[in-house]
């Protein structure tokens, strides 16, 4: 969870910690190659599922800025995050700096349609859902609040 009161704060802060998790390790002696091409990365973020259709935009307007603006790839993922209720995973793919700008303006709109009312605090409860076996209770799935989490976020190399 990143809390800046500026974006270039949060810019800073995420190009920073994504430089850091991509970085190229030396790996038995040998060190990574300087010259090479910059890669191309994957981020997912998870978001509120009720924000999902407000990010997309009517007729995909929202998303299609979003990726122009960032110069990032940008989709949402389908299902629902496994085990967790009410979360959608948001992918970005493209160069560190992209990724960066592409999760700060999600970060920003979030933060818009928390301010207009779309979204409040409880949208960002992570909330575990039970994918096992029923119990022998009636009830419908148990949901246990895991915490609070403005943006969750899972790295993998494209």
């Amino acid at each position: 969870v990143f809390w800046a009161d500026d974006g270039v704060r949060l810019r800073r802060a995420l190009n920073g910690l994504l430089e850091r998790a991509y970085a190229k390790r030396q790996v038995g002696g040998l060190q990574p190659k300087e010259d090479q091409e910059p890669e191309s990365h994957v981020l997912e973020v998870m978001i509120p599922e009720v924000a999902c259709r407000h990010l997309i935009g009517a007729r995909g307007d929202r998303i299609k800025l979003l990726r122009e603006e960032s110069r990032c790839e940008i989709h949402m993922s389908p299902g629902n995050v496994a085990g967790i209720a009410a979360q959608r995973r948001v992918k970005c793919n493209g160069l560190i700096p992209s990724i960066a700008e592409a999760v700060a303006r999600i970060h920003e709109v979030l933060v818009e349609f928390a301010e207009i009312g779309i979204l409040s605090l409880r949208h960002f409860d992570l909330q575990e859902v039970s994918t096992g076996a029923p119990q022998e209770s009636n009830e419908g799935p148990k949901e246990r609040l895991l915490g609070h989490g403005l943006a969750g976020i899972g790295r993998r190399e494209a």
